[in-house]
Formats: structure tokens, C-alpha cells, sequence
């Protein structure tokens, strides 16, 4: 038989350990023993319920009555209904050059579609509306605003919403939404809201949490498609949230189809563990080439490549 640390022990040997170094109440072993199993299992326990509780917070809510509050306080005084078995998948592929390498996926293609009707609120749901709608089909990622000091108190929203039975104008085909939410007992309060570029919106290609400066605090990251004349692409937001608000760290575009320059496309996707390297100086990707200046590559080349923080990021009070 071996003891704690692997040296033999033969039978009997505990009997001989002298009583001043023995407790009866842990079983005849050390007291310091006992205390360093508790010590650790105290550790393990703390870290599962720290673990736990990160992940509660990076996980999208799904309970429904939580979804309904946020919504209606996200457009106030209109009525929000679950439209029961609906989805939509606006996932598309590029039609504007002779060849083509890329996919639009839609990362909202298995969320829930809730019809909230009232009139146009602002300038971009009037653009959105086109002057004869108020019927929005809605969908929503939930989730608990990491970091809040206060869990339950503060929530982020990300919405996607077009209006049905209207004409589309390629100025704001739908709309991408940021929300940050506050609560208090059964009041609901919009704190920030952030409308990203819908010119030729139809979709967003990626939504998630994740740490990528190594803090342990995770950031949003956004990917978002937007069609002009020469060009269907999706642009990557990274936001800080550790301040409570989105603070823009990251703007650029992420998958390209252009006409100009000749042909160009490209697909870069974001690189964790060496943007995680980077401590929040700078942002990495792979970049896959498919196409440039009008060349088709037989084989794809495939580079990695960093953008320092604040790229594509308009100063404090700029339009985009």
C-alpha cells in the first residue's frame, strides 16, 4: 500500500505515528492533510461556480418572457407578439462577379421571428418602412451584459428587423440593432443603442462574446453585410463593453465581393489565440484570398494578418 504521496507504507504504520501528530476526528490522519484536501476542494468548488457563472453570462437567454420585456421596451407602447414555428434564413451567396467563393450565412437563421407593430419611430425605420408599413418581423440574441456588477441588472440585445409587405429600399432594406439594457424589479430601461450601416442589410453573419485582449472580460463581436453598387461585403465590429457601453474598438470588412479593381474576393476570419497574444493592441485574422485584380486563384492563398486597434474606427463624434 502506498501513502499520500506515494511512499510505502505497511500494514500498521499509522499505529505508530506518535498521538500528538494523529486526530481520532479526521480518521487517524493529519490534521494538515485534511485541511489541505479542504483547502483544494474549496478552490475546485470556487472555480466551477466562477466558471459556471461566466458562461451563464457569454450564453444567449432563452426564456421567452425575458425576450417579450426586452423587446417591448426596446419599442415602446407597440404591441410584440411570438409568431409560433417561424424562422427566417436570409443566408445569400454573391451574384456580381462571373465566379464565386463566398457565403452570407445568417447567424440569426434559428431565432425565434416576433411581429412588433406600431408606426415608424425614427429616420431609419422610416427609411425602413418606406411609408406604409408598421408591421417589423423581429429577431433577438440575448444575453446578460458581461462584467455587470450587479448580474440581471444590465443586458445586451442584438436585433434584426425588416418590415413586411413593403417595397424595399436598398438604402435600409432592415436594420441591425445594438441594444444596451438596464433593469430594475419588473422596469425596463434602454441605456444605449447603436444602429449599424443598413445600407443593402439583410443579415448578420456572426454574433458572439468573447475575450480577445486576454483580460478575462469579453468583447462583441459583430459581423454585418451591406450591399453598394461595386461592392457586397460584411463589415466586423468589435466592441469593449467594460465601461457599460459600446466602445468601438474594430471596424473593417470581413468578406468582400467588388467589381472594382477589376474582381476582387476575400474572406478574413478572426484569429482568437493570436489576437488573445496581441493583449488588445491588435486584432488578428486569417485572410483566404480568392480573387485580386481580376485573378482567380487555381489554389487560395491564405495569409495571417493583424490590424491595430481603432482601425476603420470613426473619432469620438464622427459619422460613418
Amino acid at each position: 500500500m502506498r501513502g499520500e504521496y506515494g511512499a510505502k507504507i505497511r500494514g500498521g504504520d499509522l499505529l505508530k505515528i506518535p498521538k500528538t501528530c494523529r486526530d481520532d476526528r479526521f480518521g487517524g490522519q493529519f490534521p494538515q492533510v485534511y485541511k489541505w484536501r479542504s483547502s483544494v476542494f474549496k478552490f475546485f468548488l470556487t472555480s466551477v461556480l466562477v466558471a459556471t457563472e461566466a458562461l451563464a453570462a457569454t450564453e444567449p437567454v432563452t426564456d421567452e418572457a425575458l425576450r417579450t420585456q426586452v423587446l417591448a421596451a426596446a419599442f415602446p407602447g407597440m404591441e410584440v407578439s411570438l409568431v409560433p414555428g417561424k424562422t427566417i434564413n436570409a443566408t445569400w451567396r454573391p451574384k456580381n462577379l462571373k465566379k464565386n467563393a463566398l457565403t452570407f450565412p445568417d447567424a440569426m437563421a434559428h431565432e425565434k421571428v416576433y411581429t412588433v407593430t406600431g408606426k415608424p419611430a425614427n429616420e431609419a425605420e422610416r427609411c425602413a418602412a418606406q411609408g406604409a408599413g408598421n408591421r417589423r418581423e423581429v429577431r433577438l440574441r440575448l444575453y446578460m451584459w458581461p462584467g455587470a456588477q450587479t448580474p440581471g441588472a444590465d443586458w445586451l440585445a442584438i436585433v434584426q428587423y425588416g418590415f413586411a409587405g413593403v417595397s424595399p429600399n436598398a438604402q435600409c432594406l432592415s436594420l441591425p440593432l445594438l441594444l444596451h439594457l438596464s433593469r430594475s424589479g419588473a422596469a425596463w430601461k434602454v441605456k444605449e443603442q447603436r444602429i449599424l450601416d443598413s445600407h443593402g442589410h439583410t443579415s448578420l453573419q456572426e454574433i458572439r462574446l468573447v475575450d480577445l485582449t486576454g483580460d478575462g472580460r469579453d468583447e462583441l463581436v459583430v459581423e454585418s453585410d451591406t450591399r453598394e453598387d461595386e461592392a457586397e461585403s460584411s463589415e466586423i465590429y468589435i466592441f469593449d463593453l467594460t465601461q457599460g457601453r459600446f466602445d468601438e474598438r474594430l471596424n473593417m470588412a470581413s468578406r468582400m465581393s467588388a467589381s472594382v479593381m477589376d474582381q476582387e474576393q476575400y474572406l478574413q476570419v478572426l484569429d482568437v489565440p493570436r489576437s488573445l497574444k496581441e493583449q488588445g493592441k491588435q486584432f488578428c485574422f486569417e485572410k483566404t484570398i480568392y480573387a485580386e485584380e481580376g485573378k482567380w486563384f487555381a489554389a487560395t492563398h491564405v495569409s495571417k494578418i493583424c490590424y491595430p486597434r481603432g482601425r476603420g474606427v470613426e473619432p469620438a463624434g464622427g459619422k460613418k
